[in-house]
């Protein structure tokens, strides 16, 4: 206690804590807020370079989303009307023959969408494989057909969709096409014995004229990339010198600068997206440091810290000093202090609250325990006044009597052997917890005296193996369960029965086994006497109090995992389940064992 009192005089105050830190704070939060304020012009700068630089390339992907998507819409209300549907079920049927004046009218719908689309369109090429249909619309001569349905048919089938970059090419032409972005439709299939294509190209110059309108920032790059490859752009970074993150809002160094990336996806095509790339030194600002106003907000500073030093000191000390008084006089066993009249922030709020509920759970486990402990009294004292029971004893006298009458010495000898054993082991010198074999030898002496008496009636079988008979049990555990199977099940059956006790191990537990072939219990008696056995009381009704007293006396000893359990079918007969801790070290560490398993749920 001395070297603690010592130890808690050298412990700083809470007030001085508070006053050191806060100079702490206020020598860091000076250099912090002087660099932030001479940064804070070039930080609003580069966000708004970034957020309209998000907005451009936002804008700039709707419009090719407008066209992309107008685009699309006009190819599929071909490719959706009855001309186009009649050849494709003519290539699915082949007692179906196309007639030429369909196929003007599909030519004619064709030659429209790409006068229209002229701008955007570098190509539209319809083709049949037997050479009854071959339709191209370009200003580029064609070269040379080269369609293959069976290498097509992985990359599209008979829906109209945008082809990858990796799909072969139906045609080629004289000179190269200006366009790597197309979108495709198969006709036929697979065991069809026609097959066709529709491919539409789009031209990349209508891709590279969108980007060269949108303004942006000095030595920066606007580019559009179908599937990572660029097709188009506008600035004077040059995409390939560039190794462009496929991440959006990637943001690092490559080739020794430092670069931002903004990306945004076309919604009408997954494969083309959007990448602008800002160099770092596009957004630099150099700002002149603010010298002068470093001792002024300095001074500013320290003064505001000391206040708030000394404001915080005081209400934070305060009623941590009452909470402090407060929890020693609860130590003190003054569990009834109250916590009501302590004041403070809200952190201090629920300490008090806590500490209020901490005294009041410690009263209410005091009592609890002194209840328990209480109950465990009278439940001992209950069972042992129940094993020196009048009526046994006379039963037990009056038959030695009537064996030494008829002269039968040697029955009256065993039964008085039989007694003795039975009423020096119920007493057992005051023990709580005696060996299991001392507990069997208890109930074997009862059953013999008992059998004895009604040797017509019943038969008994104790059957537990050597190496689980050292383990610890609660004295006079498993009588009370014999002599409830013999004047409820046996003997009420008015023929021959048999009480059998059988043990084995499970896990850390043991279980033994009490059970009769008598009469059973009915469902409805069952539900009823399960639910009495539930009570936490100690039970006074007669009709079941020992199995309800051996049950609560293992709950109070062991915890609530332990206990007994009942099964029993009508005119069958009674199994009561007898679990505890599987321990063979002695009366207090059984028990001992048994709270440190009460959770384990074996």
């Amino acid at each position: 206690m001395h070297f603690i009192h010592q130890l808690r005089n050298r412990t700083p105050s809470l007030r001085m804590v508070t006053f050191t830190a806060m100079l702490l704070f206020v020598i860091l939060f000076v250099i912090v807020f002087t660099t932030l304020f001479s940064l804070s012009g070039s930080s609003q700068i580069r966000d708004s370079v970034l957020r309209n630089s998000e907005s451009l390339i936002e804008n700039t992907g709707n419009l090719l989303d407008h066209a992309c998507s107008n685009l699309l819409q006009q190819i599929q209300a071909v490719t959706e009307s009855a001309d186009f549907n009649l050849l494709r079920y003519s290539i699915l049927s082949e007692q179906y023959e196309y007639k030429p004046q369909t196929l003007i009218t599909l030519n004619n719908k064709l030659g429209s969408f790409y006068q229209q689309n002229s701008d955007m369109i570098a190509s539209i090429f319809l083709y049949l494989d037997d050479n009854s249909i071959m339709q191209y619309l370009g200003s580029n001569s064609l070269r040379a057909i080269t369609f293959d349905f069976d290498a097509m048919y992985p990359f599209c089938q008979n829906n109209l969709i945008w082809l990858a970059p990796d799909a072969p090419e139906a045609y080629t032409t004289i000179y190269p096409q200006n366009s790597a972005i197309r979108f495709a439709m198969l006709l036929g299939t697979p065991e069809s014995h026609r097959h066709g294509i529709l491919v539409v190209h789009v031209q990349n110059s209508y891709m590279e004229n969108v980007l060269r309108t949108q303004v942006i920032p000095d030595n920066s790059s606007l580019s559009l990339l179908y599937s990572d490859v660029p097709i188009a752009q506008n600035g004077t970074l040059n995409p390939e010198h560039i190794d462009t993150p496929t991440a959006a809002g990637h943001e690092g160094l490559l080739n020794d600068r430092e670069f931002y990336y903004f990306f945004h996806t076309l919604s009408s095509s997954p494969m083309l997206s959007l990448c602008l790339t800002l160099p770092r030194s596009v957004l630099r600002l150099n700002l002149m440091p603010f010298t002068l106003l470093t001792p002024l907000l300095a001074i500013m500073l320290a003064v505001f810290g000391l206040a708030i030093s000394y404001i915080l000191s005081r209400e934070l000390n305060r009623p941590l000093e009452q909470i402090a008084g407060k929890m020693a006089l609860v130590g003190a066993g003054q569990l009834d202090t109250s916590f009501e009249d302590v004041r403070g922030f809200k952190e201090i709020s629920i300490i008090t609250e806590n500490a209020q509920v901490l005294a009041k759970n410690i009263s209410d486990l005091v009592e609890r325990v002194y209840q328990e402990q209480k109950n465990k009294r009278r439940a001992e004292l209950s069972a042992l006044q129940s094993q020196i029971n009048p009526h046994f004893l006379y039963n037990a006298l009056y038959a030695i009597r009537q064996l030494c009458e008829a002269e039968d010495i040697q029955e009256a000898e065993q039964m008085i052997d039989y007694l003795a054993t039975f009423y020096r082991i119920g007493i057992s010198r005051g023990k709580t917890n005696i060996p299991l074999s001392e507990e069997l030898t208890h109930v074997n002496s009862y059953l013999g005296i008992q059998q004895m008496r009604h040797e017509d009636l019943l038969s008994y079988d104790i059957d537990v193996d050597e190496t689980l008979q050292d383990c610890t049990i609660v004295k006079l555990t498993l009588q009370p369960l014999v002599e409830n199977a013999i004047h409820h099940g046996i003997l009420p059956r008015l023929t021959p029965g048999l009480v059998s006790i059988t043990a084995e191990p499970l896990g850390h537990d043991l279980l033994i086994y009490v059970s009769d072939n008598g009469i059973g219990i009915s469902p409805e008696k069952l539900r009823a006497l399960r639910a009495e056995m539930a009570e936490g009381e100690i039970p006074k009704a007669p009709s079941t109090y020992g199995l309800k007293n051996v049950h609560q006396r293992l709950r109070i000893t062991y915890g609530d995992p332990y206990g007994l359990t009942i099964d029993s079918t009508l005119n069958e007969g009674t199994l009561v389940t007898v679990r505890i801790p599987l321990d063979f070290s002695g009366e207090e560490s059984a028990c001992l064992h048994g709270k440190q398993l009460s959770g384990d749920g074996h």
